[in-house]
């Protein structure tokens, strides 16, 4: 949305399919939305009509000389509990889109190349059908049903965008800083398999040198001992 803000919604076709969406009450985008922030609940009705306001971010600073140079920017007073945590400010600028409802946006979502309706239902079955994929090769339909299921193992995190943590660890580094820490969920699985994969590569390493060790052990005759023993006496 930063990037569709410099510009208008004329050219930023995506985000009125995404008003669409909104309209439509797509669980699947509406779950990309801030759900602390936004006004419709999941299992609520959808709205029945949409509009968008172009709004003006800036950061907030610390008082410093340079903060008072520039024109109306906020500085901050970390003396005062409120100031602490407050990242930026806003400003209502415009309208961005004016107020539409599913009906009006129909023919607009039929131009950009969308199927509705019927036609969507029929795309999103063929996506979870792997028929095609199996006449093609026995090898892609195993990879097509494969894909399928771990789009259905991981379907409840698609309603969860992270976690948000509260510590203090960075405040005993920085008093200016917020005490919740916010963890991506994809960051999460990403970084979590790869320190499984990562664990699980140290352990068979470790188990792989304690097997040779055991086999070198078990390599070495009794008899050869036996005669070592022999010559030092002598």
């Amino acid at each position: 949305m930063w990037f569709a803000a410099l510009g208008s919604y004329q050219h930023n076709d995506w985000f009125i399919h995404l008003l669409y969406k909104v309209l439509e009450g797509s669980e699947p985008v509406l779950s990309l939305l801030d759900v602390e922030e936004s006004p419709w609940p999941r299992g609520s009705k959808p709205p029945k009509a949409v509009r968008a306001w172009l709004y003006h971010y800036d950061f907030t600073r610390l008082d410093t000389p340079w903060a008072h140079t520039i024109p109306g920017t906020q500085v901050l007073n970390l003396s005062r509990a409120e100031d602490v945590g407050l990242w930026w400010t806003r400003k209502k600028v415009e309208p961005y889109v004016p107020a539409v409802t599913v009906k009006e946006l129909k023919d607009v979502i039929k131009g950009q190349g969308w199927p509705l309706g019927e036609e969507r239902l029929a795309a999103v079955r063929r996506v979870r059908n792997c028929t095609s994929a199996e006449r093609h090769s026995p090898w892609l339909g195993r990879c097509c049903a494969a894909v399928v299921a771990t789009r259905d193992a991981l379907a409840p995190l698609e309603r969860t965008v992270g976690w948000k943590i509260r510590t203090g660890v960075f405040q005993s580094v920085w008093s200016g800083a917020s005490d919740y820490m916010f963890v991506d969920v994809h960051f999460a699985v990403i970084v979590g398999s790869l320190l499984a994969l990562v664990t699980l590569r140290a352990a068979l390493s470790a188990a792989s040198r304690l097997c040779c060790r055991a086999s070198r052990r078990a390599a070495v005759p009794h008899g050869r001992g036996a005669e070592a023993g022999k010559v030092k006496k002598e």
